[in-house]
C-alpha cells in the first residue's frame, strides 16, 4: 500500500513563500519546494525502488499551498526507511546539505537492528513451537466462527 509522509516547504529554520490570497504566490511556492526536494536528494541521496520525493498540493481556505512529500510502499523496507529519514533528517537550512558522521552511523545502526529484528521474527517463525501455536489459533478462530455460526441459526 502506498503512503506519504509530509516534509515540508522549505527547510524548517528558514523563512518560506506563505499562501496568499491576494497573491499570485503559487510559482514562487512551488519553486522553493523543487529547491528543497533537491536539497534532501543532496543531503539524503536518491530515493530508492519503492519510494519517491513529489510536490504535493493541498487545498486550504486562503489558497492552495505546496509541500515536499515522500510517498513510499510501505511494504518496502528500505522506501520506508528512506521516507522516515527525510522526515528526521531533512535540511533545517539551505545550506545544510550533508549527514553528520553521527547522523549516518545512527541511522546505519537503525537499519542493521530493523534488519536483525526482521530475521529474528523470521527464524522464530520456523521454530515448531511457533507452528504449533499458529495451528492452535487457526484452529481456535475457526471454533469461534462456527460456535457464531450456530447461534444465529
Amino acid at each position: 500500500m502506498r503512503d506519504d509522509i509530509s516534509i515540508g516547504s522549505a527547510p524548517c529554520e528558514e523563512d518560506c513563500v506563505q499562501v496568499n490570497p491576494e497573491g499570485d504566490y503559487h510559482e514562487a511556492m512551488r519553486a522553493e519546494c523543487r529547491r528543497f526536494l533537491e536539497l534532501i536528494r543532496k543531503k539524503l541521496g536518491p530515493e530508492p525502488e519503492g519510494a519517491r520525493l513529489a510536490i504535493k498540493a493541498n487545498p486550504h481556505d486562503f489558497g492552495t499551498y505546496y509541500e515536499v512529500v515522500c510517498y513510499f510502499e510501505d511494504g518496502n523496507e528500505e522506501a520506508r526507511e528512506y521516507a522516515l529519514l527525510c522526515e528526521a533528517e531533512a535540511p533545517m537550512t539551505w545550506k545544510d546539505d550533508t549527514l553528520t558522521p553521527e547522523q549516518k552511523a545512527y541511522h546505519e545502526a537503525r537499519r542493521a537492528a530493523m534488519h536483525s529484528a526482521d530475521q529474528d521474527f523470521e527464524e522464530a517463525l520456523k521454530d515448531p513451537l511457533a507452528e504449533e501455536i499458529q495451528a492452535d489459533r487457526v484452529e481456535a478462530l475457526n471454533e469461534w466462527k462456527a460456535e457464531g455460526r450456530r447461534e444465529e441459526e
